[in-house]
């Protein structure tokens, strides 16, 4: 009779595997842990969620004065305010996303001392938390969309059905920003170097992406090496899918998404690989 009362714990058997049903039975967790991280960004602040706008709407101007005003750089027939703004928009949650999942073990290093929960809800909670700002700059969006087409003369660039591709373009950039930070996040835990390369590589990663300039500027040569970053067909997409502007073809579009998606997958494999024995490296 003493086996029926007799419960055996087990290791999990391999890496490989993930714990789904956790996602279920602790999901009022990651629920707190998604409003808490965006709440906490701009707690005691004057303007509090204010921020989430003014940044990009800032940004936005600057690169209207700096390329449109000064420079004439062509925004493929957009107003240049939507042109860099939608473009910033799209910047914004790939940096803000990755640069906090990218951090989360490490922020998160007493909590892991503590309590078990699963780890792989660090990650999530801050994908959600930038989400949830992103949708807050998109309504900004459609507010400056909207004004453009009742005040245009001619608003061609709104006839556009590719508007309900939208919902793909922003999955897959949410694919990117888990795989890429999970990446960053696994290594980060056991060398420090990596939180310094972050900054500076999204630096990089910024200016190499088609924000502030449209592809028809890039010369046929080098053509290539923009679209091999992963994240220009994704805002090339997005703005096609806004804008109605010229798209990318369906070979480079299924592409990009393949290899999102297998920067995603590798980046949670490695993240789950690392969590095994991350409070005893870090």
């Amino acid at each position: 009779m003493s086996e029926l009362f007799t419960k055996v714990i087990r290791a999990e058997k391999s890496w490989l595997s993930f714990d789904f049903k956790s996602f279920i039975l602790y999901r009022d967790l990651l629920f707190l842990m998604v409003r808490r991280e965006f709440v906490s960004k701009y707690k005691q602040t004057l303007l509090g969620p204010l921020w989430f706008v003014i940044q990009p709407v800032l940004m936005a101007m600057v690169f209207v004065f700096l390329f449109s005003e000064t420079m004439h750089v062509p925004t493929d027939g957009i107003p240049p305010v939507l042109f860099y703004f939608s473009g910033i928009v799209i910047w914004n949650f790939l940096s803000s996303s990755l640069g906090a999942i990218s951090l989360s073990m490490l922020h998160h290093a007493e909590l892991c001392k503590k309590v078990y929960f699963p780890r792989l809800f660090l990650p999530v909670s801050q994908l959600f938390s930038s989400f949830f700002a992103l949708l807050i700059q998109m309504g900004v969006l459609l507010i400056l969309y909207l004004y453009y087409y009742f005040t245009s003369d001619s608003p061609t660039f709104f006839s556009n059905g590719k508007v309900l591709l939208l919902p793909v373009g922003l999955f897959q950039l949410a694919m990117l920003s888990l795989g890429v930070g999970t990446w960053i996040a696994g290594l980060t835990s056991r060398y420090r170097d990596f939180h310094h390369l972050t900054q500076l590589g999204l630096t990089l990663w910024m200016y190499a992406s088609p924000i502030s300039y449209s592809l028809k500027l890039v010369s046929e040569k080098w053509k290539w090496l923009v679209l091999a970053n992963p994240v220009s067909p994704v805002i090339l997409s997005i703005r096609a899918a806004l804008f109605g502007t010229e798209g990318l073809s369906l070979r480079i579009q299924l592409g990009s998404l393949g290899v999102s998606f297998l920067i995603c997958l590798t980046g949670l494999l490695f993240f789950n690989r690392v969590q095994r024995n991350f409070i005893d490296t870090v």
